[in-house]
């Protein structure tokens, strides 16, 4: 072959190496994505009445409504006040509702990804913006909030106002939006130990504010029984079912599922969080806001991995910006499909590798952050950046 003809293909070669996605393009990844969306969002309105926590929101408000106790229904996580939001919902049918509801978190989902785009200080091309969709659309959290009807959307909202507001160093706005963060998910309250940490102390401060207000709120407008009754939820100690559950990333969740005793995972649990408090001042925001919340999905006796959205924001911050780097296996495992655990539970192999997937997911994630070195991009390759956390070859 002639070195004229090698030169005429070579960018051709190279236009499809920037656009290839595992053997697909961005656009492909995201018709992917799309399709698989449909398809649990099928499952969730067709079995919304035998497997659904949104239909488990639905109850409890409409109890409230009714002047009956709220958490005799299912088993509900989340505050009294939570229910302010489902309550009106409580007016259509459970299928009118959840449709309602899941156009909701679209429209929260889709406000937050314009916040996180706009805190980059790196412009985004649209190859950038093709894989940054195929990403989202693709993300277990994605499909699995869809097909529950999770709160992750809305969480991640009050998440990445805190997070953007921090960044900003507008601390009583980063105070305000993680007490309500924290008020709604209590697993969150690693928000608070990062501003004492770090020293945020007005942060904190209005952070504790802020959650007691929405706490008290809660109670006065559904009455201080529900509130009782919450706070009972909470100590009651998960069952089996739920610690094994596929889509439980904590480090509980993996012993339960191998069976290894709850206080060795307990004492692993407490390692992450005192090796990310050690590290904690010794970063920027962005990987101090990222670190900590992993550290808290990992911590967390039901760290779920539909909560991913209350990451967000750090994470694509920091690869957009080449601040991270993350191995093409860690970013793929947060994409394999949420498809329940039956397939895994037969062999202990499977169940500890596929049927634990995404708590590999999220330890790798949390040592890549740990363990990375704090570097800022030079101009020659912020300038051979082409996207979202891929470097284009610029070889002639």
């Amino acid at each position: 072959m002639s070195e004229a003809s090698v030169g005429k293909n070579a960018p051709k070669v190279q236009t499809r190496r920037r656009h290839a996605f595992a053997g697909f393009s961005a656009q492909e990844c995201c018709v992917i994505g799309a399709t698989q969306l449909l398809v649990h969002g099928f499952k969730a309105i067709t079995l919304i009445r035998q497997d659904s926590d949104f239909l488990t929101f639905y109850a409890s408000a409409f109890r409230a409504r009714l002047g009956e106790s709220m958490y005799f229904v299912g088993r509900n996580h989340n505050p009294p006040h939570f229910h302010a939001l489902v309550s009106p919902l409580t007016y259509l049918p459970p299928a009118a509702a959840w449709l309602a509801w899941t156009v909701l978190s679209a429209l929260v989902a889709l406000a937050v990804v314009r916040w996180v785009m706009r805190a980059s200080s790196m412009d985004w091309t649209p190859r950038a913006r093709w894989i940054l969709a195929a990403c989202l659309l693709n993300a277990a959290a994605t499909q699995a909030t869809l097909r529950l009807g999770q709160v992750s959307w809305i969480v991640g909202a009050l998440v990445t106002g805190a997070w953007i507001a921090a960044r900003n160093q507008r601390w009583r706005s980063a105070g305000m939006w993680a007490g309500t963060a924290i008020a709604v998910k209590p697993f969150l309250l690693v928000l608070l130990a990062l501003m004492i940490v770090r020293r945020q102390w007005r942060a904190a401060a209005w952070a504790i504010g802020a959650c007691i207000v929405m706490l008290t709120a809660g109670g006065l407008a559904f009455g201080w029984n529900n509130f009782e009754d919450w706070i009972r939820v909470l100590r009651t100690p998960p069952a089996t079912e739920y610690f094994q559950h596929l889509l439980n990333a904590s480090l509980m969740g993996f012993a339960s599922r191998a069976g290894f005793p709850i206080p060795a995972a307990a004492a692993a649990s407490a390692i992450v969080l005192l090796a990310t408090a050690w590290r904690l001042r010794l970063i920027d925001e962005d990987r101090a806001w990222l670190l900590v919340l992993v550290a808290g999905l990992l911590a967390s006796p039901l760290g779920h991995m539909y909560y991913a959205p209350i990451f967000l924001g750090p994470i694509v911050v920091l690869i957009h910006e080449q601040r991270l780097r993350l191995r093409p296996w860690c970013i793929a495992l947060f994409m394999f499909p949420p498809i329940g655990q039956t397939p895994f539970a037969m062999a202990p192999w499977l169940n500890l590798s596929f049927g634990s997937v995404y708590m590999w997911a999220l330890l790798g994630l949390w040592l890549s952050v740990l363990l990375a070195r704090e570097s800022v991009p030079s101009a020659t390759s912020s300038q051979a950046h082409s996207g979202f956390g891929a470097p284009v070859n610029n070889a002639a």
